[in-house]
C-alpha cells in the first residue's frame, strides 16, 4: 500500500533513540487529561492508547525507540474502522507531535524482538518517540488547565453566593420596602440569573460576578433602609397619659375599683384567642352558643362598652369595642356595617383583613400576627397601622414594615396597645371626632 504522507524524522531518530527514560502510562494520562487543550480528540486518544499498549517498558528506556509494527489492516479490524480512517487519525497525531513513521522500503510494517530481553531488534511502523518530547509541554498545559478550572469554579461559587444573598434580601425587602422598588430589583435579578454551564467562558463569569455584586449592594441598601424605617415606625408611646380622664394609668397604684353590682358575663370570644390563649379541650361538650353564628348574634346584642379580651402578647388588656371604633380612621370604618351598634368583634376582624390589602400587608404577616396576639389583637394593630399611615406628622411610609415591627414587639412582650389607643382617643377628642 502506497503511503500518502511525508515521513517525519524526530530528534530521537537522528540521535538513535530516546534521550531519557519515559513512563508511557504517565504520558497517556497527560494526554487524556489535557485532551483538546493540546489538540487531542477522543478518537485520537483512543488510537494512541491502543498503540501504547503494544509497547513494552524496555521500549521507553534511554536510547530505545518505541515502534508499533502491527499492520494497518490489523489495527483497523481491532478498532472497527477502515484503514483510511486509521491513516487520518495517525496524520492528526503526527500534526500534534505525538508520533512519526519509521518506514521500510516497501512501506510495510514489520519487526522482530529479542527472545531473551524482549527488546526490539528492528522494526518499521509507527514511532511514538515524539510523544516523550512533549512530556514537559503536556505537564505545563495540564497545570494551566487545572488553574483555569479552579478559577472557573471559584467564579461560579461567588455567583452562587451573591444569588443566595440577593434572594434572601429580596424576601426581606418584600415585607418592609416598597413593592415597586422590590419588583424592579427582581426584574434585574431575573435578567442575569442564567444557568451556569461549562460552555460559559471565565471572562463571562467574571462579568457576571460584577453584575451580581452590584445587584447585591443595591438589594442590601434597600433592605437596610426597610429595617431603619421599621425601627422608626416601631417607636410608640410606652405609658398611658396620667391626665387621661376615666382611665387609670397602668402604673397607678389607685386602680379603678371593681363594680360588684355588674354580674354580666361577656360573650365567648374565640376569634381573639391566639396561640397563647386558652383553648377549650376537645373532650368538653359544645353548647349552641359556641358556634360562630351564635357568637355574632351574641356580639350584636352585646353593648360596645363590654371589654374585649386579647392575647397576652398584644398588651391590650381590656379595651372596649367602642374605644377601638372611636380610635379607628374613617377608612377603617368603611369596612364595618353602617349600623355601628350592631358591630361585634367578628366585624372588627373582617374589616381589618379587608383593609390589609389596601395597606399592602402580606397574608403571611397577618397570619403571624393572629398567631402571636390573637385575631382581635391583630385587628387592633392593623387599625393602629392604618392611623400611622394617615397621620400628617412623620407618617408610616411603609405600612407593612410598621405592622411587622408591632408583631416583633409583641413576640418579645414589649408591645402595649393601650397607650396608643388612648393617645388616639385623646387626639380625636381634641379634634372633635369621637362619637
Amino acid at each position: 500500500m502506497e503511503h500518502n504522507f511525508k515521513t517525519i524524522r524526530s530528534t530521537q531518530e537522528e540521535e538513535g533513540g530516546l534521550l531519557e527514560t519515559a513512563d508511557r502510562y504517565h504520558l497517556l494520562k497527560l494526554v487524556e487529561r489535557v485532551g483538546k487543550g493540546a489538540g487531542f480528540t477522543p478518537r485520537m486518544v483512543d488510537l494512541l492508547a491502543y498503540y501504547l499498549r503494544f509497547t513494552r517498558e524496555c521500549d521507553w528506556e534511554e536510547g530505545a525507540r518505541p515502534v508499533v509494527y502491527q499492520s494497518l489492516s490489523k489495527t483497523a479490524l481491532d478498532i472497527g474502522v477502515s484503514e483510511r480512517q486509521i491513516q487520518k487519525l495517525e496524520k492528526a497525531l503526527s500534526e500534534v507531535g505525538a508520533l512519526t513513521w519509521r518506514d521500510s522500503g516497501n512501506l510495510r510494517r514489520y519487526g522482530q524482538r529479542c527472545t531473551q530481553s524482549g527488546k526490539i531488534l528492528y522494526a518499521f511502523g509507527v514511532d511514538l518517540s515524539p510523544l516523550a518530547e512533549r512530556e514537559e509541554e503536556l505537564t505545563q498545559l495540564l497545570e494551566e488547565k487545572e488553574a483555569y478550572a479552579r478559577s472557573w469554579m471559584e467564579a461560579k461559587r461567588q455567583i452562587s453566593f451573591y444569588r443566595r444573598q440577593v434572594k434572601a434580601l429580596l424576601a426581606e425587602a418584600a415585607e418592609q420596602s416598597s413593592h415597586l422598588e422590590v419588583a424592579k430589583l427582581e426584574g434585574c435579578y431575573q435578567a442575569i440569573a442564567i444557568q451556569i454551564r461549562t460552555h460559559l467562558k471565565l471572562s463571562r463569569l467574571k462579568t457576571m460576578i460584577i453584575e451580581h455584586r452590584e445587584l447585591y449592594l443595591a438589594t442590601k441598601a434597600l433592605a437596610e433602609q426597610g429595617r431603619s424605617v421599621a425601627q422608626d415606625c416601631a417607636q410608640t408611646e410606652k405609658e398611658t397619659p396620667k391626665n387621661e380622664e376615666k382611665f387609670a394609668h397602668n402604673k397607678d397604684t389607685n386602680q379603678i375599683p371593681f363594680n360588684k353590682l355588674n354580674t354580666s358575663r361577656a360573650a365567648p370570644n374565640r376569634l381573639a384567642r391566639g396561640r397563647k390563649g386558652e383553648a377549650s379541650s376537645s373532650k368538653e361538650t359544645s353548647s349552641p352558643t359556641d358556634s360562630p353564628s351564635a357568637q355574632r348574634r351574641a356580639g350584636e346584642t352585646q353593648p360596645h362598652s363590654t371589654p374585649t379580651e386579647t392575647s397576652q402578647g398584644s398588651g391590650a388588656g381590656k379595651i372596649s369595642l367602642n374605644q377601638i371604633l372611636n380610635a379607628s380612621s374613617s377608612r377603617f370604618r368603611e369596612y364595618l356595617p353602617r349600623t355601628l351598634n350592631a358591630v361585634n368583634e367578628y366585624h372588627l376582624v373582617d374589616a381589618a383583613d379587608r383593609l390589609r390589602t389596601t395597606l399592602q400587608i402580606s397574608k403571611g404577616s397577618w397570619s403571624r400576627a393572629c398567631q402571636t396576639m390573637g385575631r382581635v389583637g391583630a385587628a387592633i394593630c392593623l387599625m393602629l397601622t392604618d392611623q400611622a399611615a394617615l397621620r400628617e406628622i412623620n407618617p408610616a411610609r411603609i405600612p407593612g414594615a410598621y405592622f411587622n415591627a408591632l408583631i416583633k414587639r409583641s413576640q418579645s412582650s414589649e408591645l402595649n396597645l393601650k397607650p396608643a389607643i388612648f393617645a388616639l382617643l385623646k387626639r380625636q377628642k381634641r379634634a372633635g371626632i369621637c362619637s
